[in-house]
């Protein structure tokens, strides 16, 4: 529980020193503020996103867990500036951003303690605004608590892939 409240500390001290820039790769990813895409981890599933404006945005997953579950979440997410911007050998740009959300977990096997849970959780994580196509790569870690009806760490991640539109 302690690493859990050093996590979430953490993430609010990026959030107040972290400066937020205006760029053009967040300016295109405002453009077209909507993405749909899948993610490869824990879960495995389908992850849509809404930019919200350049430096906030709202991110939802449903997906499958390797423990045999199905899980639902949703996230408010704050990015940071805009890292390694046009550079030729990283076309786009790379934004790192951190969040608090929460969701549900659904067991999909019986014999489990709890057939449901929910949880909150803190995502870090960076997102690669590429120019052409119009889509977005990212990689997250997200540690959390389960709340209801035990209380329990977990920690899910994923990378993935959006289109953006």
């Amino acid at each position: 529980m302690k690493n859990f409240f050093g996590i979430v500390s953490l993430a609010i001290l990026a959030m107040l020193i972290c400066g937020q820039e205006v760029n053009a790769g967040v300016e295109s990813a405002t453009k077209k503020p909507f993405a749909v895409g899948f993610m490869l981890g824990e879960p495995t599933g389908l992850t849509a996103k809404y930019r919200m404006g350049q430096d906030v945005g709202l991110d939802f997953g449903f997906g499958y867990a390797f423990s045999e579950y199905f899980v639902m979440y949703g996230d408010m997410l704050w990015h940071f500036g805009n890292y390694f911007e046009n550079r030729d050998d990283l076309p786009g740009s790379l934004t790192p951003y951190v969040g608090a959300g929460g969701g549900l977990e659904i067991a999909t096997k019986d014999g489990r303690r709890h057939d449901t849970w929910t949880f909150i959780r803190v995502p870090v994580g960076a997102e690669w605004l590429v120019p052409k196509p119009s889509m977005s790569v990212f990689a997250e870690i997200a540690p959390g608590i389960e709340v209801l009806p035990e209380t329990e760490a977990v920690v899910q991640g994923a990378v993935g892939a959006r289109f953006r539109f």
